[in-house]
């Protein structure tokens, strides 16, 4: 399956207004970041844990990024999986049954996959990113050794 089949319905649900659509709007549009950020870092030849500690992981692999748009993908998929955590499981949560956070969300989905997409299409962004994410595996590598 195509992980941006997820944005596609994230962006269907985020114009309707019924809490369940709303929320689940929300979480599809992490889920499509977050799978195709594991795909992308995984076609780079770089390691992805399967767990979930994937979804820390995957922001602090972005995050650490040279690439300031890849450092701000890492935050922005941060807000997404908070937002995803409160749709899913804090059903009091009423902030996430609005449907301007609904989209809001969705686009900065998009905005996420765009940065992605853009850095493994251009020759020299795709180096600089692999680079970065092997720098990132060594330095938790030689971290996990020394402790």
């Amino acid at each position: 399956m195509d992980p941006r089949d997820f944005l596609a319905l994230a962006r269907k649900l985020g114009s309707a207004t019924a809490p369940a659509e709303l929320r689940t709007a929300i979480s599809r549009a992490y889920y499509s970041v977050f799978n195709i950020a594991c795909e992308t870092i995984r076609n780079l030849g770089c390691e992805v844990s399967r767990g979930s500690d994937a979804h820390g992981y995957i922001r602090s692999q972005l995050s650490n990024c040279s690439s300031d748009e890849l450092k701000k993908a890492g935050v922005s998929i941060g807000t997404l999986h908070n937002h995803r955590i409160r749709a899913d499981y804090e059903l009091q949560e009423c902030n996430v049954e609005n449907p301007n956070t609904a989209r809001l969300m969705v686009k900065l989905a998009d905005m996420v996959i765009s940065t992605l997409d853009s850095h493994v299409r251009e020759k020299a962004k795709k180096e600089q990113f692999k680079r970065s994410l092997r720098e990132y595996e060594q330095k938790i590598t030689q971290h996990r050794k020394s402790h």
